[in-house]
């Protein structure tokens, strides 16, 4: 056996050993000092996960540090119990085995709900992120979508709008990738609003959240509501029609309107071929492409 997986056993028992039994942990609390045995335990619990970790243990090492967490949750500390379920988290992603996803959101989202119990809601907004960041990779979109939005209103809450913004329009991007093009649409417009809300307007951004919008639209078939983002685009930036995106996304609704699926074809073979679209971007085009392609087909 692994020296380090000895020395994790041990801990392990000797943390165990350190924990009031059910009926004295409650008389304890009263008369004497229980939150140092807590304290004591907890501790010993670190250290049998790290020693696990060095093992490369890491279902046996996640395990410690949420034995750790859940007692410097009994004391009180809810950020050393946030911080630990931090620890079991990142060894349950090592760990492979399919229910190691499950695993890790649930105990990123304790961890995230211990930080804003404790006040510290932009440790919280990030863990969110991260989130996020792994159900979208899972494919699991509608879990992604929420997970960001919530980051979003934990920054909104600590007075941090650019943060807040890049998280909406993660669940625009989201929300598209699971063929929700009405609400990624109205969710670009909100992130397009955000910018202009700040005290300093990003120009760009907006332009570029609003054309991301037009392009929702297009694949959500109401053309009426993407003509009205065109709209807005130029009205913010008159040179827009002129710019390679503006001409783009003109040139786009133009084909799809009386679908022509050949011209669509050209505008997003021509667009991909003279500029360095963005993944998402092209994704959607080709989306859309698809889509008008296979309804010509059937017509």
């Amino acid at each position: 056996m692994d020296s380090s997986v000895r020395k994790g056993k041990a801990s392990l028992e000797k943390a165990e050993s350190m924990l009031p039994t059910p009926f004295w942990g409650l008389l304890s609390w009263f008369l004497s000092d229980s939150r140092s045995q807590y304290e004591d335990a907890a501790e010993e619990f670190v250290r049998a996960g790290t020693h696990f970790k060095m093992a490369k243990d890491f279902t046996s090492a996640a395990a410690a540090f949420t034995r750790a967490s859940d007692c410097y949750a009994r004391c009180g500390e809810q950020a050393l119990a946030a911080a630990r379920l931090g620890d079991a988290a990142a060894c349950a992603r090592h760990n492979g085995q399919p229910a190691a996803h499950a695993d890790v959101t649930a105990s990123m989202a304790r961890a995230a709900e211990l930080y804003c119990s404790n006040g510290n809601l932009s440790s919280a907004a990030r863990l969110f992120q991260d989130i996020g960041d792994l159900n979208r990779g899972a494919g699991e979109f509608q879990s992604a979508a929420e997970a960001y939005q919530r980051a979003a209103d934990l920054y909104e809450a600590e007075s941090k709008p650019s943060l807040a913004t890049g998280c909406i329009v993660v669940v625009a991007e989201v929300l598209a990738q699971a063929g929700k093009h009405q609400e990624a649409a109205e969710t670009f417009e909100t992130a397009a609003r955000h910018c202009r809300s700040g005290g300093r307007p990003k120009g760009f951004q907006v332009q570029e959240h609003l054309l991301r919008a037009a392009i929702c639209h297009v694949a959500a078939e109401d053309l009426v509501a993407a003509r009205r983002a065109y709209d807005q685009c130029v009205g913010h930036e008159r040179s827009f029609a002129e710019h390679r995106n503006g001409v783009l996304l003109n040139r786009v609704i133009d084909a799809v309107d009386p679908r022509d699926a050949a011209a669509l074809t050209d505008v997003v073979d021509e667009f991909e071929y003279r500029t360095a679209p963005s993944p998402w971007m092209l994704s959607m085009l080709r989306s859309i492409q698809e889509t008008f392609a296979t309804a010509s087909e059937l017509a």
